[in-house]
């Protein structure tokens, strides 16, 4: 468990973050910025949980171009439950 202050938080400070009913009230550039706020504090190969209504279940796409994969992805009762994995950033770079 990390102390939520002093904010921001330091790159690659924790194994997993999740997010509820949160991303869908945010506009588009900024719920973009935030995707990548998440990317940085997330260690290498960490996970990120996104829960949001279906109806907004494109919002996954700011969060791919932030440098996760999604590991699994389903819906219940209009809301989606998406599990993303961070992309080894060390991997990412010999790739390219």
């Amino acid at each position: 468990m990390e102390n939520l202050f002093p904010l921001p938080f330091k790159e690659k400070s924790f194994d997993l973050a999740y997010s509820v009913l949160y991303f869908y009230n945010k506009i588009r550039k900024e719920r973009s910025d935030l995707a990548n706020e998440v990317s940085k504090v997330i260690k290498d190969n960490g996970y990120f949980i996104l829960i949001e209504p279906e109806i907004v279940r494109n919002m996954r796409k700011d969060f791919f171009n932030a440098g996760f994969s999604e590991v699994e992805y389903h819906v219940d009762q209009g809301i989606f439950f998406s599990l993303m994995k961070k992309v080894d950033t060390n991997i990412q770079r010999s790739i390219t």
